[in-house]
């Protein structure tokens, strides 16, 4: 079977790639590349655009491709083989685009490009690629262009690095969450997730920082204490704030470390700083003027965010009202202490909690939690009311099936009889601070 690194009739072959075909496809494609560089390099080659599109575009365009699906594979679909034989390519691939970068040869033979036979674009794309040679160090001599190359395979290794920490942090990762946590989320994101705990002969839904779990239940998710966990594990992903084990991700030393290499690279093309080098191909021209239109744009944009959160309070304000108005009434209708009663004001409770938890970060935090614990807590013994109702409900119609079950049901129910007594007498009153009381929003 042909290598499907070497194949480019069409859209890349991602099935079909293996670790065993890097290798061989990097020897080659590197082979070549050396060798369409040799060509256009030579005196007598023509210095005319066309004519070294022809021979080093096509063949680089060739290596980048390739390595490129590889390094996307080792993104999505890490393994140990993969990402060994992807970390044994990496230093070989970036030694040859330092050299291109940076040979001499070929930035003469730019030079002499005459600008009067190209087209706009053309001159458009020759005038980058004098700007990259000089990014690249193509006018850096002796040792300071040793120690160029050798930043840049060492930025690469870095860089690798810090990939494979982000990489490794996110598959370390694992929560297992009750069914009652995950109230709110998908139906089939929930079956995977219980399907991968149950492959580990684990209890619960194993909840994942991968994006097909993450950002469901992120969106979904009626807990905030879950979407809290995940959130935290998400953003301290291969930091020193990551939770327990997961600081030996920890990618501190690695910023470092690369930050310092910048530096030095910056340094070494005759900029201050690599805030200059990064904008050299851009629009703006010095990272004061990027700070300036950031902080110019943040001051213009603020009036407009700020009449969107009043608009935002304003109508949670009305729908938390509401949701409350509507308890009152149910609190109300429920003073007969019925079950049926007490159990729709139990569903009223839960719209209420659902839409405080929603709207919560737009209030003052102390006032808004210590309220939402409250309405949490007048749910909970509500929901513990309608359990033993129809607890009751159903052991009378067991009983009446198989009188032999009487004792054990009259266990049950006196167990659980003191509690309800209690709750029952004072449930309302418990209530009636949240519905009539001074409003947290």
């Amino acid at each position: 079977m042909s290598n499907p690194l070497l194949d480019f009739s069409g859209q890349i072959p991602f099935d079909r790639i293996t670790p065993a075909d890097v290798a061989p496809a990097v020897d080659q494609l590197l082979a070549r590349a050396n060798a369409a560089l040799e060509t256009v390099t030579q005196p007598d080659f023509p210095a005319r655009w066309d004519s070294i599109a022809r021979v080093l575009d096509v063949a680089t365009e060739e290596l980048g491709r390739s390595l490129g699906a590889v390094s996307h594979l080792n993104s999505v679909a890490d393994t140990p083989e993969l990402r060994a034989a992807y970390n044994a390519a990496l230093p070989r691939v970036t030694e040859f685009w330092t050299r291109l970068g940076a040979d001499e040869r070929l930035y003469a033979k730019y030079k002499a490009i005459d600008p009067a036979t190209l087209n706009a674009e053309q001159r458009q794309a020759l005038g980058n690629a004098m700007r990259n040679f000089r990014l690249s160090g193509a006018e850096l001599q002796g040792a300071a262009k040793q120690r160029f190359a050798a930043i840049q395979e060492r930025q690469a290794e870095l860089q690798q690095k810090f990939s494979e920490n982000v990489l490794d942090a996110t598959d370390a990762f694992a929560y297992y969450a009750s069914a009652d946590e995950l109230e709110g989320v998908p139906a089939d994101v929930v079956q995977a997730a219980r399907a991968a705990a149950e492959a580990e002969g684990k209890e619960g839904c194993k909840l994942t920082l991968k994006m097909p779990c993450y950002l469901p239940v992120m969106q979904f998710a009626r807990s905030s204490a879950l979407r809290e966990t995940l959130y935290r594990a998400y953003v301290t992903r291969a930091s020193d704030q990551a939770a327990g084990d997961a600081v030996r991700f920890d990618n501190g030393a690695v910023m470092a470390e690369i930050l310092a290499l910048r530096q030095e690279e910056a340094r070494l093309l005759g900029y201050d700083n690599f805030g200059q080098v990064s904008l050299v191909p851009k629009m703006a021209h010095t990272p004061e003027q990027v700070t300036h239109f950031l902080r110019d744009l943040a001051r213009r944009a603020r009036p407009f965010a700020e009449k969107d959160v009043a608009d935002l309070r304003a109508f949670a304000r009305l729908r938390l009202s509401r949701l409350r108005k509507r308890a009152r009434r149910q609190a109300a209708a429920a003073a007969t202490l019925e079950p049926t009663r007490l159990h729709a004001l139990r569903i009223g409770f839960k719209l209420l909690r659902y839409g405080v938890e929603f709207f919560a970060p737009l209030f003052a935090a102390r006032a808004i939690n210590r309220y939402l614990d409250g309405v949490v807590h007048a749910q909970t013994a509500l929901g513990f009311l309608q359990d033993v109702d129809i607890a009751h409900q159903r052991l009378s119609d067991w009983t009446r099936s198989n009188p032999a079950l009487a004792p054990a049901a009259a266990f049950v129910l006196g167990w659980h009889a003191p509690r309800y007594a209690r709750l029952r007498r004072r449930i309302l009153r418990e209530c009636a601070p949240l519905l009539e009381g001074r409003k947290p929003w």
